[in-house]
């Protein structure tokens, strides 16, 4: 038993130790009470801990330090029911032609820097539901080869889907406050954006195949902004 006044040394989040004065790790300390380089150092070891031992890809409610590439800096380039949920990325983060096997979540997420997702590979569902993306939202050419869901997710600035693939996708209540591209994105069953809102110019044209439903019931387009809207194959909506 804990005495009165006197602190736990496990991280109340995960059970690791407490990092230095904070009383949570050092993946889950704030901002403040670690550094760039050893969180950097400690994160590194977690990922080739994962690799050897063949753990679970489990990086809930980590706030990450400084820029972030995957590939890059721990030669991980492919995840397998990886946990993202909660997680606070403070910088950049890039995972660009990563490959996501089996469920992959980042709901609750925040990107508070630029997201690269681009030419990703999604093998199964993924959920990013509630997720914040405060900077440029890169999904450029990205395959999601299940179901997707952005449901109530909010882009601050440009989200770029351009040349994305989808099995079936959810965007209900996602609010696009700036730009939103999805040229030649190519969906093999529905996209729902119900109650989605929509601030800036969107882009449904240049090649935009659906097989099924694009639902828009609800939606709001900011009068005044460009909308272009061009469907192949399927059917809309409204």
């Amino acid at each position: 038993m804990i005495k009165e006044g006197k602190l736990s040394n496990k991280c109340p989040t995960c059970g690791r130790p407490t990092h230095k004065g904070s009383k949570y790790c050092i993946f889950h300390a704030k901002p403040e009470e670690k550094e760039e380089e050893e969180f950097k150092r400690a994160l590194k070891k977690y990922v080739y801990k994962i690799i050897k031992e063949r753990l679970e890809y489990d990086f809930k409610d980590f706030i990450f330090l400084g820029d972030i590439n995957f590939i890059v800096e721990f030669n991980l380039a492919k995840f397998k029911n990886a946990i993202f949920e909660g997680v606070t990325f403070k910088g950049d983060v890039k995972f660009e032609k990563s490959i996501f096997e089996g469920i992959t979540y980042f709901a609750k997420a925040t990107f508070e820097g630029y997201a690269d997702f681009g030419e990703a590979t999604f093998e199964g569902y993924t959920n990013f539901c509630e997720t914040t993306f405060k900077d440029f939202a890169q999904f450029r050419e990205a395959k999601f080869k299940d179901n997707a869901i952005f449901e109530d997710a909010i882009f601050k600035e440009k989200s770029y889907f351009y040349g994305a693939t989808f099995k079936n996708v959810n965007f209900r209540k996602v609010s696009f406050k700036n730009n939103a591209e999805f040229g030649s994105t190519n969906i093999i069953g529905y996209a729902d954006y119900k109650d989605s809102y929509f601030e800036q110019n969107v882009n449904f044209g240049g090649g935009f195949s659906i097989y099924k439903y694009l639902i828009f019931n609800n939606a709001f387009f900011c009068p005044g902004k460009t909308l272009s809207i061009k469907i192949y194959k399927g059917h809309s909506l409204f």
